[in-house]
């Protein structure tokens, strides 16, 4: 019976200093520091958008930002690169017909524009997913771009 105690006592001890250690780790530790070292590339499946005060707000109410969170977001953050670049802005870097070509098959436009082939050098030549989206979709992507970038800037 006495050793039967020593042993709960134990495992109490240790489970009590378990905790203890992660609200300490969950009180000092940044999360944007957590995500960005626990998981390799800057992080697949964390963002960070949503922990950073001084972006504006990710403008979730439209109907692009679902098909962003759906087919994007894993590899492109609205402001932070994960795999690919942020798109927050880049909607005024390129204009809509470049987007467009680039959502739907970069391999043939990274055959004839310069831009492309750098990025997808900058980017160790990984190749964004070809998308098939109905005119609609796009239009609402694109919709979703443009106007997260107005309120980016």
């Amino acid at each position: 019976m006495i050793n039967e105690l020593s042993i709960i006592t134990k495992i109490l001890t240790i489970a009590f200093s378990l905790v203890v250690i992660l609200i300490f780790a969950a009180l000092v530790v940044p999360e944007k520091y957590l995500a960005e070292r626990l998981l390799p590339g800057g992080c697949a499946t964390i963002t960070t958008d949503s922990y950073l005060p001084t972006h504006p707000p990710i403008l979730k109410d439209l109907e692009g930002y679902k098909l962003y969170s759906r087919n994007c977001s894993p590899c492109h953050g609205v402001y932070n690169k994960i795999i690919g670049p942020a798109l927050g802005q880049v909607a005024g870097r390129r204009d809509s017909l470049w987007i467009t070509q680039w959502i739907q098959d970069n391999e043939l436009l990274r055959s004839k524009d310069q831009i492309a082939q750098e990025l997808y050098l900058e980017y160790n030549e990984t190749q964004c997913l070809k998308n098939d989206f109905s005119k609609t979709d796009m239009s609402d992507l694109m919709t979703f771009l443009y106007e997260q970038n107005k309120v980016s800037k």
